[in-house]
């Protein structure tokens, strides 16, 4: 049940939405053409929660945040476990999210 009294709430999702609204894209060179990864804050949370820290993690954020081009370039591109977490790393400090969280 939803509550409309003036008490002052603990958290405003509507200030955060709209804050979030403007999100920049990752952008990053592959290939030798300027691809593009959603920003977090624009994939769906429900489809983000079942993803966890592995590589087959990492490969669910990107195809999540990819167009099908860049998500079969970049798998065709083979990139090491290393290679792979260096560049989610980069992607989710461009997303603004600790290594952490």
């Amino acid at each position: 049940m939803a509550k409309t009294d003036s008490a002052t709430p603990d958290f405003n999702f509507d200030k955060t939405l709209r804050a979030d609204a403007n999100n920049e894209p990752f952008r990053f060179v592959l290939n030798g053409k300027v691809r593009e990864l959603k920003h977090l804050n624009d994939l769906d949370s429900v489809d983000l929660s079942a993803v966890g820290r592995t590589a087959a993690a990492n490969w669910q954020v990107i195809k999540l945040a990819a167009d099908a081009e860049t998500y079969a370039e970049l798998r065709a591109a083979k990139p090491t476990v290393g290679q792979l977490n260096g560049f989610v790393g980069k992607y989710n400090e461009h997303c603004g999210i600790d290594a952490g969280e």
